[in-house]
């Protein structure tokens, strides 16, 4: 028996369209973002004409595709720390099955490793 895919909800924040980081946590599944897209927000985020930030992102996405087809753990933070945990040759390309690990990006403060501490005003 086939397993069925779940629905694709999209999840976007009322502001400013983007879609929801945390829909991981909430369940909600998001539809893939394509190079177009991810193109737009990078030149956005950064300022940078479109043109520019196209020759970087192929430049760096060449890279991280090269460094975990040779074998490589790309560490590279805020995204993460990769690793290529099974691969697979197909007629057309190659199945990379990556494993990545990030660190919680707003690190949770233990109340009870703080209590007792002074806070010191500068």
């Amino acid at each position: 028996m086939a397993k069925s895919k779940p629905p694709v909800t999209e999840v976007t924040d009322a502001e400013t369209g983007a879609a929801d980081h945390n829909a991981a946590e909430t369940g909600a599944i998001r539809p893939s973002v394509r190079k177009k897209e991810f193109l737009d927000r990078v030149t956005k985020t950064s300022g940078i004409k479109k043109q520019a930030v196209k020759t970087i992102v192929d430049a760096v996405l060449a890279e991280l595709a090269a460094s975990l087809a040779n074998g490589e753990e790309p560490n590279l933070p805020p995204l993460g720390k990769m690793k290529v945990n099974r691969r697979k040759s197909l007629k057309n390309g190659e199945l990379m099955i990556v494993r990545m690990r990030r660190l919680d990006p707003k690190p949770k403060v233990d109340d009870e490793a703080t209590e007792g501490l002074v806070v010191v005003a500068e």
